[in-house]
């Protein structure tokens, strides 16, 4: 009986994990693996190569894990500042040292949560303000699974008049 236990939770295991095989085993790259299984990763990428190292990144993304830069996640906080005046807002932001910002735009129309805080319309304020927030790339990228494609925009933040 112990050994028919093991080996189904061997096999569920395995076939919960098949589509690793083949960059486990060298068949395909990490980074193709990841294009095709992670839809913002060309957008990550793009941020790696494209700003400075020190760069600190504003994301809503809940896989900033693939952002190698510092990132500041807590959208909880940004509730805090949405009924603030815009000048509080950006003193905020540069407080903290944001100097970028990556909005999964078809994350944050889809999420409920995000409209329900009214965070949506933080974001586009923010994105209605090129003097403060300019746009540095705009990726339309397919979804996995889907005919679909996933919005995802980098901003730069200034803070100078």
């Amino acid at each position: 009986m112990l050994l028919l236990t093991f080996a189904y939770g061997l096999t569920l295991h395995a076939a919960a994990t098949y589509f690793k095989f083949p960059v486990v085993f060298g068949r395909v790259s990490r980074e193709t693996y990841l294009e095709q299984r992670i839809e913002p990763y060309p957008a990550f990428e793009w941020i790696n190569e494209n700003t400075p190292p020190d760069a600190m990144v504003l994301t809503l993304d809940p896989r900033s894990y693939y952002i190698e830069r510092p990132t500041y996640q807590n959208f909880m906080a940004l509730r805090g500042i949405q009924s603030k005046p815009f000048a509080d807002q950006l003193a905020w932001l540069e407080a903290r040292g944001i100097t970028h910002l990556f909005l999964p735009v078809t994350y944050i129309d889809e999420s409920p949560k995000f409209s329900e805080w009214g965070l949506k319309n933080l974001f586009e304020s923010w994105r209605n303000r090129p003097r403060y927030f300019k746009r540095l790339r705009r990726f339309k990228l397919p979804r996995p699974y889907t005919n679909e494609t996933a919005e995802v925009e980098v901003y730069s933040v200034s803070y100078t008049n």
